[in-house]
């Protein structure tokens, strides 16, 4: 489409291999796939260089070119390399001096709008020539419209490929079959974009939905954490209360028994005191000596006869830890397991239940 220097159309070669070593690079036992979407495609039979080129990135890189002040356009209508000076913009074609000459000469493009290639590039040169050579034979434009009959696939051919591989096929002219194929692929592009609208009205759907998911799921976190936090702080508080309970029960049982300790030892002191007495009197003492004692001391040997017996403080049965039984939170509606007990078994004072258990 544009004449480039040999340097550029080295460098272009160059570029062309590289791909090719990188698309061979993606051959999938026989087939390629998309690094994009993931598609896979099978190779044709002339290879990965037989895929058609992304002609509308194609066309964009040329306009790069055209319109790059850095690039040396050749003439397009000479056959040696002759450097433009000029363009039509109606024929997008680039001149030299003497092919702008005889371009203006013509009466069919006489009024055709021609720029220096300086003042075409700042205005933006937005039109090429969409010539489209075939691969096999660069020198002729892609013009036929391919049927294959053995696979049912399509192609794009000149006419010499025709007599070469294709006799068998079924050939028309690319104005005609664009005449009916075309209104296929507007309808495949009108129905890929409603399935892009449809596709993007489910994604919102689902995007909310998983907003809707995600708050729910926050929201029940946020209950089970509390929940779990109050019912540990319950937890808590209820070891608390057993413990209290516990120390007022210890303190209750042994200041009980510090009460008895002192009633035993004034009893002790109270017995020792009358026996020494009565020893001092018996062996020292006249009979009226000792019987004028005997009221107060036989008062007193009463009065020790006559203490309180002391009962019995068992360590274990007055106080048992119920891990099994439950009880209400008076702060919240928890159940919490785990009670005290202070009282014992007392078995005259049990009743034994046979209702309905014997027959």
């Amino acid at each position: 489409l544009v004449k480039l220097t040999a340097q550029t159309r080295e460098k272009r070669v160059q570029e062309d291999q590289v791909m090719q070593v990188i698309n061979m690079m993606r051959v999938l036992v026989k087939g390629v796939c998309c690094p994009t979407c993931g598609t896979r495609t099978e190779i044709p039979p002339g290879g990965v260089s037989s895929f058609p080129p992304n002609y509308p990135l194609q066309h964009r890189m040329v306009l790069a070119t055209l319109n790059s002040h850095s690039t040396n356009l050749l003439c397009d209508l000479c056959t040696s390399e002759v450097s433009a000076i000029s363009r039509c913009m109606d024929c997008a074609i680039s001149f030299c001096e003497h092919c702008e000459e005889l371009h203006l000469r013509q009466k069919s493009s006489a009024g055709h709008e021609v720029l220096t290639l300086t003042d075409a590039r700042n205005r933006g040169i937005t039109k090429v020539r969409r010539q489209i050579m075939c691969m096999k034979h660069p020198e002729l434009e892609l013009s036929i419209f391919l049927f294959l009959l053995f696979s049912g696939k399509f192609n794009v051919i000149c006419r010499d490929c025709i007599s070469a591989s294709h006799r068998e096929h079924i050939c028309e002219p690319i104005s005609r079959a664009a005449k009916s194929h075309l209104t296929k692929l507007r309808f495949a592009a009108d129905r890929a974009k409603s399935v892009v609208e449809e596709s993007a009205v489910a994604a919102s759907r689902l995007n909310a939905t998983s907003k809707k998911i995600e708050a729910q799921c926050n929201k029940v976190q946020t209950e089970v954490e509390q929940f779990i936090d109050d019912y540990i702080k319950s937890m808590e508080d209820h070891k608390l209360s057993l413990l209290e309970q516990i120390k007022q029960v210890r303190e209750e049982k042994l200041q009980r028994i510090s009460q008895e300790k002192l009633k035993l030892q004034r009893r002790i002191k109270d017995a020792r005191d009358i026996a020494f007495f009565l020893d001092d009197l018996l062996n020292d003492g006249t009979d009226v000596e000792v019987l004028s004692f005997i009221n107060p001391v036989m008062c007193k040997i009463e009065k020790c006869d006559n203490f309180e017996q002391i009962r019995d403080l068992q360590c274990s049965g007055t106080m048992q830890f119920l891990p099994e039984e439950t009880m209400k939170c008076p702060n919240n509606f928890y159940t919490i397991y785990g009670v005290l007990s202070t009282q014992s078994v007392s078995p005259e004072h049990c009743q034994l239940n046979t209702e309905g258990k014997f027959k």
